[in-house]
């Protein structure tokens, strides 16, 4: 039987990712080692959510996807109400990785 993971850690908060741009997929969406699903919605907006469990230590956010070179992005990562990171860049390839560090923190005033 496979270990089932449980999707509401007492622990954990929601955090949401927004990423908007003309893109032909994202291929990858994580936070330190939790993937984030991310799902097309209206428009040139793409949203997903994922578990994580606050933590002083800074953790790695990558994000990969597919578009024309030149493509114009932007990318907002919240957690309780709270801009954890915020970037807007053009990528330069086809294939572009948009990778930042985040600290998703304890409390929601930290």
């Amino acid at each position: 039987m496979a270990k089932s993971v449980p999707k509401d850690d007492p622990r954990s908060v929601k955090v949401s990712v927004t990423f908007t741009a003309a893109v032909l997929a994202v291929e990858i969406c994580t936070i330190g080692d939790v993937s984030v699903r991310m799902s097309r919605g209206s428009g040139d907006k793409w949203t997903g959510e994922a578990p994580i469990v606050p933590s002083p230590d800074e953790r790695e956010f990558r994000l990969t996807f597919r578009a024309p070179s030149g493509t114009d992005f932007e990318v907002v990562v919240k957690a309780r109400g709270k801009k954890l990171l915020e970037s807007a860049d053009t990528s330069d390839k086809s294939r572009f990785t948009i990778k930042e560090t985040i600290v998703v923190p304890l409390a929601a005033d930290a």
